[in-house]
């Protein structure tokens, strides 16, 4: 049995032992989340900074689109990603991940698997000591590493120690059991993953993910990396594709753009 398994054991006795609360919550371990030491948080998470703002409703826009894609029952998780450097996809699936907490009062973890370059944690203006590296590593248990950030219902896993074989520890067996756990213990689980076309960190995890969308920054990225991140992501579920720095769009697979009216 793995240290996984058997903190997930240990976790199940302690909880069959407490008193159930009231509602409907997912069934699944309970963690003891570590607050995060306060820090500043990044200018750019509107949602967190302007919660009522036209730029945190496009992220609520967003979050609508991808429940009405497939169905608010079947989507439990979801990889962010973007075909090159530099296109906002961290600061994307944070603020998507703030807007979920607020909109549905779900309880949302959003996991920096970005394990080459992690930056959720410096958006949130917070230092780990661990993180997901550690976990898959099996030097940490999820309970160690779990963040629970100032925005209410919103954990952090952040991305921990740096690998030198990112693709391989996020292709793992460990991985995907990781992920069954966080199902079971949070309404949605976001994955903030690094770019297609720079590793294949986003090609290995995407299949295990309901669903993947890709970052474009408006104005920079070309069609054709767009279409070969699509190509290289075919083994994935593309939900569809977020315009960052211009309207905040998502659109069904095939570049579909709506919003006001575009299409592409």
């Amino acid at each position: 049995m793995s240290r996984i398994q058997k903190a997930l054991e240990k976790a199940r006795a302690e909880q069959a032992q407490a008193p159930r609360p009231a509602g409907n919550e997912p069934a699944g371990p309970t963690y003891v989340v570590r607050p995060a030491q306060g820090g500043q948080v990044d200018p750019h998470i509107v949602a967190y900074h302007h919660p009522h703002s036209h730029l945190t409703e496009s992220f609520r826009r967003v979050k609508a689109m991808i429940r009405g894609i497939v169905g608010a029952d079947k989507l439990r998780t979801c990889a962010i990603t973007s075909a090159g450097k530099g296109e906002g996809k961290s600061t994307t699936a944070l603020n998507l991940a703030i807007a979920m907490c607020q909109d549905f009062d779900q309880r949302v973890c959003l996991v920096d698997a970005d394990l080459r370059r992690p930056r959720v944690h410096r958006l949130l203006g917070f230092t780990p000591r661990r993180g997901l590296s550690d976990v898959l590593n099996g030097d940490a248990l999820p309970e160690d590493v779990l963040i629970a950030d100032t925005v209410p219902r919103l954990t952090v896993l952040p991305g921990g120690r740096s690998s030198r074989t990112p693709s391989e520890m996020l292709g793992s067996p460990r991985m995907r059991q990781l992920i069954e756990e966080l199902k079971s213990r949070f309404d949605f689980v976001l994955f903030d993953t690094p770019p297609v076309l720079t590793v294949a960190d986003a090609i290995v995890l995407g299949p295990m993910t309901d669903g993947v969308i890709l970052v474009i920054q408006a104005g920079k990225v070309r069609k054709r990396p767009v279409e070969r991140a699509v190509e290289l992501l075919h083994n994935s579920r593309i939900l569809g594709f977020i315009l960052n720095r211009g309207d905040m769009v998502l659109s069904h697979y095939g570049y579909r753009y709506y919003d006001r009216g575009y299409y592409y």
